[in-house]
């Protein structure tokens, strides 16, 4: 009989020992998932829409015939008056473009902040501040600017390429 209890004993006591640690283990479960959770929404509450700072907002709806009246090849770009400070429009492939605002995001507010295209046609430069960027993506290659150059929506049919913001 003493040997039925001291085993009854000991099995109570190692699955209090296993419930105990599981309720441990719960505990830390839930405080990593309380911690993820409330990490996810800084970070979220963190990703604005600050990508081009203090670049004003002005409203582009722009029509452009890229085979007929407005061609430009592929590997070539377009100045187009419109947007904040222009716009460069240019052709990656036959159906891909990228347009990107021409205004440099280093120093907005100076009137002179104003991208061109550099002679080898993929590059273009602010001779403001130097910064240089990727016509491909609007990433910056080199220069005092953090910010990558404000791209604008669009979307090409095969005839029109319609830009919008």
């Amino acid at each position: 009989m003493f040997n039925v209890s001291c085993l009854i004993i000991k099995k109570l006591y190692l699955y209090s020992s296993f419930i105990l640690k599981r309720k441990i283990v719960m505990k830390r479960t839930y405080k990593n998932i309380f911690f993820t959770l409330l990490c996810s929404f800084f970070m979220f509450l963190s990703c604005g829409d600050k990508n081009y700072p203090d670049i004003p907002y002005v409203n582009v709806d722009r029509y452009l015939y890229i085979n007929s009246m407005d061609y430009i090849p592929v590997g070539g770009y377009k100045y187009i008056d419109d947007g904040y400070r222009g716009l460069i429009v240019y052709r990656i492939m036959t159906n891909e473009f990228s347009v990107f605002e021409r205004c440099c995001p280093h120093d907005p507010e100076k009137i002179t902040a104003k991208v061109f295209v550099e002679e080898s046609g993929v590059i273009c430069i602010d001779t403001t501040c130097g910064s240089r960027f990727n016509l491909v993506d609007g990433g910056k290659i080199e220069g005092p600017s953090i910010y990558p150059l404000k791209m604008y929506r669009h979307s090409f049919d095969g005839e029109v390429l319609h830009i919008y913001n």
